[in-house]
C-alpha cells in the first residue's frame, strides 16, 4: 500500500499546487476506483471528495469502502460521467465551492448504475 499512499499524497499535492492551499474550496473532486488500494484514497478524501467505488466483481458479496457510493464496472463510471457532463455543460466556473456534491448526492439513484 506503499505506492497507493504516496500517489495520494502526490495528488493532494498537485491539487494544492495547480489550486492553492485552500483548494477543497475551490474544486470539487470526483474519485472512482476498483481495488484495495483506491481505498487508502477514499478515506483521505472522505468530506472533500464524492467517491466511487467501482465493482468489478461478483455483486452478491457487499464489501467494506470508504466510498459516498458504488458504481458496477467500468461502464457505469461512463455512464456517470456522461451524466456529469451533460449536467454541467454550459455552467460557468465559479470560484467558490458550491454545495453540489450534495445534489450528487440526492440524485444518486441516478448515478448508481447496475446490470
Amino acid at each position: 500500500a506503499v505506492v497507493s499512499t504516496q500517489s495520494t499524497w502526490a495528488s493532494i499535492h498537485i491539487l494544492r499546487s495547480l489550486f492553492g492551499v485552500d483548494w477543497e474550496e475551490i474544486v470539487q473532486v470526483i474519485y472512482a476506483g476498483d481495488s484495495a488500494a483506491d481505498e487508502f484514497a477514499m478515506e483521505v478524501l472522505k468530506g472533500v471528495a464524492y467517491t466511487y467505488k467501482v465493482i468489478n466483481e461478483d455483486t452478491t458479496a457487499i464489501t467494506k469502502t470508504w466510498a459516498n457510493s458504488r458504481l458496477q464496472g467500468p461502464d457505469a463510471v461512463l455512464t456517470m460521467l456522461k451524466f456529469l457532463e451533460r449536467k454541467l455543460s454550459g455552467r460557468k466556473i465559479k470560484t467558490a465551492r458550491q454545495s453540489s456534491i450534495a445534489s450528487l448526492e440526492s440524485s444518486k439513484e441516478l448515478l448508481e448504475v447496475s446490470y
